[in-house]
């Protein structure tokens, strides 16, 4: 028998397996580069801080925030097949990070299961679930909705993210925020934390407000119901709104220190001039028996 030896192979054979070992390396490096690049983009579209609000007897909002802009999806149903789907709302925009969904025309107390789809990629692995409310048909005194302004720190409206509304005993509310800044927050079907009957906000009834955008929080206690509007909040500050009382036939605008009908730059002055004075004064507009910074900022912020 004839042995073989490099000798004999010939010079095209040894270029064919040079090129079927280099096409094999290509091959692998390229499909471990499109791994790489699929994790990567799967982790940047990953759901996070998913949050299922606004529940009622025929609805829920779910709301999640992603790394980059992409477009979302809301895959449901009462078992795991999941075969009905929800598109987000746009609001004139194509791809977002801060993402809200709202589910209508679903049964009273019933549990249904879903799951995200950001781009291309569909989370988590596992199902997530909802409860809706018990339909109650008790007649409540119609509470108007909660509405306000965000602003970045340097004072431009805010053109993303999500405010929620936290009362005790209440189940949680919320709204996105518009690209103008605006965020509106309905309280007419507002329930309770249990779900089982629908939640009445009387006068004086304390809640707050969390506002969150990127990496930018602001926590805002207020008091129902709204005054007329709220000073605009800006991300990243923590206020207190709940000495703003709802206007009543006759009364005066607390942070109106001379009474003229508006606030200005007058009771802004009013302000400074009694400025770390203590006790009862008409100064200390948030009624914390100090004239501080806090005062300062209720007016600023009422300027905007």
């Amino acid at each position: 028998m004839r042995r073989l030896s490099i000798s004999n192979i010939k010079i095209p054979t040894l270029l064919g397996l040079a090129l079927l070992f280099t096409a094999t390396f290509l091959g692998v490096a390229i499909y471990l580069y499109n791994q790489e690049v699929d994790k990567k983009i799967r982790t940047s579209l990953e759901p996070q801080n998913i949050n299922i609000i606004n529940i009622t007897d025929t609805g829920a909002t779910i709301y999640w925030q992603t790394k980059v802009e992409t477009t979302g999806i809301i895959h449901f149903g009462q078992t795991t097949k999941l075969n009905q789907g929800q598109q987000e709302d746009q609001d004139g925009r194509q791809t977002k990070k801060t993402h809200f969904i709202t589910i209508n025309g679903l049964d009273s107390e019933t549990k249904y299961n879903f799951k995200i789809k950001n781009g291309n990629f569909t989370f988590p692995a596992e199902t997530l679930n909802f409860t809706t409310a018990k339909a109650d048909q008790k007649t409540l005194t119609v509470a108007k909705p909660l509405t306000g302004k965000v602003v970045e720190p340097n004072l431009e409206p805010a053109e993303e993210g999500m405010v929620f509304l936290e009362i005790p005993g209440a189940s949680k509310a919320g709204s996105p925020i518009s690209s103008a800044g605006n965020f509106i927050i309905p309280l007419a079907n507002l329930y309770t934390e249990d779900l089982k009957s629908r939640f009445e906000i009387k006068d004086g009834t304390e809640g707050k407000l969390t506002i969150i955008k990127d990496n930018l929080i602001s926590e805002v206690k207020i008091r129902l119901p709204q005054p007329e509007s709220f000073p605009p909040i800006i991300l990243g500050q923590n206020s207190d709104f709940s000495q703003i009382l709802a206007k009543k036939e006759g009364a005066k605008n607390n942070l109106d220190l001379n009474n003229d009908g508006k606030v200005n730059s007058v009771d802004l002055s009013i302000v400074i001039l009694n400025l770390n004075k203590r006790g009862k004064n008409s100064a200390d507009v948030n009624n914390d028996r100090v004239v501080d910074q806090k005062d300062i900022d209720l007016i600023k912020q009422a300027l905007q």
